[in-house]
């Protein structure tokens, strides 16, 4: 069978069987799509597209004490988006952790605010097509609670443009490490 009669039948099937069909009261980023969209990505669309980005990294940072702007982060989101982290320390298994931003806010938040965070872009790429955007994203978080030790990794941010303009739908991130090392194409531009 050819891939393309086995994608035409695994979307029927889909249709017919209710698969893939959002929750009843979320929201599916085609339900706020927008239909103005070219294939060329405007100077507009970069600059809100990383504004974006930068309001996620600004939303978490911060010293020791200080509450985190959670309203700020959740309207980086869609309303059915999804985080996913990638962990691992040397000699570990690794663990991949989901959350929705509301979980990641009630779960994650009182250790950023205790542990002190400041998180910043260090190298960022977009690609852009339609309705969708990725930035691929090197980050780097340095920890304030006094022993100032920092961690770097990749960011990758999955966007669509809705009504309300560029949301993320997911973001998916994995700490570097020794074993794990940054690539130079994504290391810090500074570096």
């Amino acid at each position: 069978m050819g891939r393309i009669a086995a994608l035409f039948i695994l979307s029927a099937a889909s249709v017919f069987t209710g698969a893939g069909t959002p929750a009843p009261g979320r929201s599916t980023p085609s339900d706020e799509v927008r239909d103005d969209i070219t294939s060329t990505i405007t100077t507009s669309d970069e600059a809100e597209i990383g504004a974006v980005v930068d309001a996620m990294y600004a939303s978490i940072s911060g010293p020791i004490g200080v509450p985190r702007d959670w309203q700020r982060f959740e309207r980086a989101f869609t309303d059915a988006a999804q985080l996913i982290g990638y962990f691992s320390a040397p000699g570990e298994e690794l663990v991949v952790r989901q959350w929705t931003p509301d979980v990641f806010r009630e779960q994650i938040g009182p250790f950023l605010v205790e542990t002190g965070v400041v998180e910043t872009e260090t190298r960022r790429s977009i690609q852009h097509f339609g309705h969708i955007a990725h930035v691929f994203s090197t980050y780097r978080a340095v920890f304030t609670d006094g022993e100032a030790t920092s961690v770097t990794g990749i960011n990758s941010f999955q966007l669509i443009k809705t009504e309300r303009g560029w949301k993320i739908q997911s973001l998916i991130w994995q700490q570097a490490g020794e074993v794990l090392p940054l690539p130079r194409e994504y290391a810090a531009e500074t570096d």
